[in-house]
């Protein structure tokens, strides 16, 4: 039976807004002191869906290297180099978006730029690349 949820499922739906955020700070004060560290529930949650949604697509795309473009293992070990590059510079992004606004914003329209251009490098590669 869930932490948040001491007398059923039904229970929990079927309660009030009150009683629903009571056993979320019950969830998260369970979850510091089992885990033993003090981040926020929802930051928490928002790293986990994260590391979700970046994990996904790589075992798709590792099955592509692998069977569609038979890519020897040096090879990949190359490409997953360069395509994480951009990840590893990522103070430097940041320190770029501080010091240059972008139509007035600091750091929306810099995230909106580098995931249409993380995506269109995704999409070149899926439609031009056929053979190593």
């Amino acid at each position: 039976m869930p932490v948040f949820a001491p007398y059923g499922y039904m229970r929990f739906i079927r309660s009030s807004a009150i009683e629903k955020l009571l056993c979320f700070r019950l969830l998260q004060r369970a979850i510091r002191q089992y885990f033993l560290f003090d981040m926020p529930l929802s930051l928490a949650l928002l790293y986990f869906m994260n590391s979700c949604v970046q994990s996904i697509p790589l075992t798709a795309n590792t099955g592509f290297l692998n069977v569609e473009l038979k890519m020897p293992q040096h090879t990949q070990s190359l490409y997953y180099a360069i395509t994480f590059m951009p990840w590893s510079l990522k103070p430097v992004y940041g320190l770029l978006a501080d010091a240059l606004p972008f139509a007035g914003y600091h750091f929306r329209p810099w995230l909106a730029l580098s995931s249409v251009g993380s995506a269109l490098c995704y999409f070149i590669m899926a439609t031009s690349v056929s053979t190593v």
